[in-house]
């Protein structure tokens, strides 16, 4: 950088005309911004890459991990519910509601009944952070559950009855709370 202010000094010396010297110093200026491009394109290209940033333990959407954006249910079945887990806050920041709010899929077929939040390694709860849903179905067998949160995704294909427990890492490797939840299921047959 410093060789590109010392070359448009020198254009500025050498042309004693001031439309040839602003003209000069003009292209100086054009030829520093170049070069400072260039060098910052140099510089992005040659920081390493992490191929697996942002993609989750599965690496992305592979097959067992379908993603957030377009999950479709499972063939044979039709979605119960999509839930976005939503946290309220005052102007201070301080939580003061948490709960699963359906965006998605057939009107009131599932009701979220409680969750269980992720607690740390002495044993303390961490608020509005859920890994565990309970859940009730009126008319229909869940046949599966998926999740995201921490840019990764859980599957569950079998599902125990009412209870979903999602196994979500975060990037850095510790477990993620839920942020989404797709509940996927076939009509029952029970009378």
């Amino acid at each position: 950088m410093r060789g590109v202010f010392i070359l448009v000094y020198k254009m500025r010396k050498e042309h004693t005309s001031s439309e040839s010297t602003r003209r000069r110093v003009i292209q100086g200026i054009g030829a520093t911004g170049v070069a400072v491009g260039l060098g910052t394109g140099i510089g992005a290209a040659a920081q390493p890459r992490n191929p697996g940033k942002n993609k989750g333990r599965h690496g992305g959407a592979a097959p067992d991990n379908p993603g957030n954006q377009g999950y479709e249910c499972p063939d044979g079945t039709v979605s119960l519910g999509t839930f976005e887990f939503v946290v309220e806050a005052d102007e201070e920041g301080t939580i003061e509601d948490c709960y699963f709010e359906q965006t998605d899929g057939g009107d009131e077929l599932v009701t979220i009944t409680d969750f269980e939040n992720k607690t740390d390694d002495d044993g303390e709860e961490h608020a509005c952070e859920p890994i565990s849903v309970t859940y009730e179905v009126d008319g229909y067998v869940v046949e599966s559950v998926a999740s995201f949160g921490g840019n990764d995704t859980h599957v569950d294909a079998d599902p125990a009855d009412g209870t979903y427990d999602a196994d979500l890492v975060n990037p850095g490797g510790e477990q993620a709370a839920i942020s989404t939840l797709y509940i996927c299921g076939t009509e029952s047959t029970a009378t």
